[in-house]
């Protein structure tokens, strides 16, 4: 059986989730996924389904529950959402998710196990009219609210000329689900403190589901970014902008997947969100990447130590404190910008630390300094395009 499915529209952060979250349980048998394809379109997808095999499908549905909620069937007597987080038992899900997002994401989950047939009828859910005919939005009828960690967006209020409305914006369980699926498998998330970083990825262009395998099947192409903003944020207290967090993310993904990324209009969304007390989302940030790809791409063919000087940069409190991080936001507004008098800042920045730092550090980081870095710089300043 073919179908097609079109996201609901309600951001880019969500429908690139749910988008990630559908191709993972469609990977495997639950349809052709070379004749199967993806199509982004300003923010939405519309996922084309070859062959589809329904049972294959919520079979993989069933197995994603038993990896991450596998004490499910103790989840269906309790009846406060706010004790239902207590049952999501995947690491890489809880990590991701405060606690209000997991026993949200568990409700639904029990919701939907209660009728799982409703998995083969996702091209009479997700159409165009998705939002409208589930009771979606702002103000909508449904149960669920978008929650930061899926959507970043703080959904509970509406703010407007000079009020403040206690109206969440809405989603349907389906919805959660899979935005939550792709959080769990292609979304990047770092934590300092109660704050947390998220990077989500989507497209516009078209490619088949199989070319999008190595996000979900695999977390190599992230764990490098992750490790050192982690160390740098949380434990060192660098002082990163949006962008750079974005470009650690991106230098850090291993050249052979980088090399394995459809050639599409990629962006990526970054936002922070406070996930204490006082709940709020503390920038949101949405960029083009692939002039930041062309860029990494240029500095590796002349330079292969990129990545071990990005990480070297971040890797103590000490080159920290002499300006690592300073080094790492001129660097990460270079890959962008393509401003040559960039190059001779950075390379100053470099220098200025290499003469204040000492000992180990001081050793690795003048290993990783060459002529070939500053050509390499040079040449990636050339016209993109």
């Amino acid at each position: 059986m073919d179908m097609q499915i079109v996201t609901p529209g309600h951001n880019i952060v969500t429908d690139s989730l749910i988008m990630w979250g559908i191709v993972s349980l469609l990977l495997g048998d639950a349809c052709d996924t070379y004749e199967s394809y993806v199509e982004g379109i300003a923010g939405r997808y519309r996922i084309v389904i070859k062959d589809f095999k329904s049972q294959d499908f919520i079979r993989n549905f069933e197995q994603w529950v038993d990896r991450n909620i596998p004490q499910l069937s103790q989840a269906f007597s309790e009846k406060k959402r706010k004790s239902l987080g207590k049952y999501l038992a995947g690491r890489e899900l809880s990590r991701k998710l405060d606690a209000d997002t997991r026993g949200g994401v568990v409700d639904a989950v029990r919701r939907i196990y209660k009728e799982k047939h409703i998995l083969s009828e996702l091209s009479s859910i997700f159409q165009e009219n998705h939002i409208y005919a589930f009771g979606e939005g702002r103000g909508g009828r449904t149960d669920f609210s978008a929650y930061v960690p899926i959507s970043g967006i703080y959904g509970k209020y509406l703010t407007g000329p000079f009020e403040y409305k206690d109206k969440p914006y809405k989603l349907c369980e389906l919805c959660l689900l899979f935005a939550s699926i792709g959080l769990e498998h292609a979304g990047i998330c770092v934590k300092k403190g109660a704050e947390m970083t998220y990077g989500i990825l989507g497209f516009n262009g078209t490619t088949q589901i199989n070319n999008l395998g190595f996000f979900v099947q695999s977390d190599d192409w992230r764990r490098g970014g992750e490790r050192i903003l982690r160390n740098a944020i949380g434990r060192y207290d660098a002082s990163l902008t949006a962008m750079s967090k974005m470009f650690i993310m991106l230098a850090s993904i291993p050249s052979e997947d980088r090399h394995k990324v459809p050639h599409l209009d990629w962006y990526m969304t970054v936002f922070s969100y406070e996930a204490g007390g006082a709940k709020r989302v503390t920038s949101f940030h949405t960029f083009n990447i692939n002039v930041i790809l062309d860029f990494i791409e240029r500095i590796e063919r002349e330079y292969g130590l990129f990545y071990e000087l990005i990480s070297s940069l971040l890797s103590s409190k000490d080159v920290i404190q002499n300006g690592g991080d300073d080094a790492i936001n001129i660097l990460s507004e270079l890959s962008y910008t393509r401003n040559l008098k960039l190059v001779n800042k950075f390379l100053r920045t470099l220098r200025v630390i290499t003469d204040r730092t000492k000992g180990r550090i001081k050793d690795e980081l003048l290993r990783k300094l060459s002529r070939n870095l500053a050509k390499a710089l040079m040449l990636s300043c050339e016209f993109y395009g």
